[in-house]
């Protein structure tokens, strides 16, 4: 495909993943996240268009194929193929699990299937109390942020642009969302949201809310939602354009450089400082006799 900015409904999950977009390799959140939080030579490695083998590579797991699950149900997407068996420790578990895989579905055991089911209704519950509006779902947005071709794909997002939801299924504590929220770099994911939506809403630039939804994934299925702050986004801007600007120079250089190659020194954490100065105090076995 050969796609000029604005949004697509129609775009496979394939087709975003692999990035078969535009005629140069798009950005996405993630691969930025990637460029800030290691390299640049790692991005590259997990691009798609640079390696296709990529997706391909990756071991299954349970917990991420749960949630994706739970997002097809709500959002639409990929079939999904119930394994009537408890788990995967039969040939035959396993060889429909692969197949399913292969096929570009979904599996799901037994159990999984019901908790999937539970999770839907409680996220489709929250998303009619949000708004009377209906979503548009898993729309793909192609933008320009300066020179450099990025795209995003928001879980639900009005059709006036002004809310974005995105949905997060978690294995943890959902009151421990704000934590989750940094930690797994959700701020520069709502920051390529929200200039995606400034794309093909230019009068709602600063009037947009980005919401995220975090639900567990085991009974009751508590959920807990975080609104990104305005505080939240301006150094999350920064950190897109920090990233966008590194990959602009990367693709027309065609340098993929990895760590800095010059030394730095060793900065003692304050926790280990507070935790050895403490000890000095406290542990009799460590204190040096004075000379008689």
């Amino acid at each position: 495909m050969n796609l000029t900015p604005g949004i697509y409904p129609s775009i496979s999950i394939d087709d975003y993943v692999f990035d078969r977009l535009c005629e140069t390799p798009t950005l996405s959140s993630s691969v930025a996240n990637t460029i800030l939080d290691r390299s640049l030579a790692h991005a590259r490695l997990q691009h798609a268009r640079f390696n296709p083998a990529i997706a391909l590579e990756q071991d299954f797991s349970r917990q991420a194929n749960f949630g994706s699950a739970v997002h097809a149900m709500v959002f639409g997407g990929p079939h999904i193929a119930v394994i009537d068996a408890d788990g995967y420790t039969t040939k035959d578990a396993k060889s429909l699990r692969d197949r399913t895989l292969m096929d570009g579905g979904v599996p799901l055991l037994r159990e999984e299937h019901l908790r999937a089911t539970a999770i839907a209704d409680v996220v489709t519950g929250a998303l009619v109390d949000l708004t009377k509006q209906a979503f548009d779902f898993e729309h793909t947005i192609i933008f320009k942020h300066g020179p450099t071709w990025c795209r995003s794909r928001p879980d639900a997002m009005t059709p006036d642009r002004r809310l974005i939801v995105d949905l997060k299924v978690t294995g943890t504590n959902a009151r421990d969302a704000n934590r989750q929220f940094f930690s797994q770099g959700y701020d520069l994911q709502a920051a390529f949201l929200e200039r995606a939506a400034d794309s093909l809403d230019e009068d709602g630039m600063g009037k947009r809310e980005i919401i995220y939804l975090f639900v567990e994934s085991e009974p009751p299925f508590a959920y807990s939602m975080l609104q990104v702050s305005e505080g939240t986004l301006s150094i999350a801007r920064k950190k897109m354009h920090a990233a966008v600007n590194l990959w602009d120079r990367a693709l027309r250089k065609n340098q993929w450089p990895a760590y800095q190659s010059s030394r730095t020194l060793t900065e003692r954490p304050s926790w280990d400082e507070s935790a050895w100065l403490n000890r000095e105090m406290t542990d009799s076995t460590i204190k040096v006799e004075e000379a008689a």
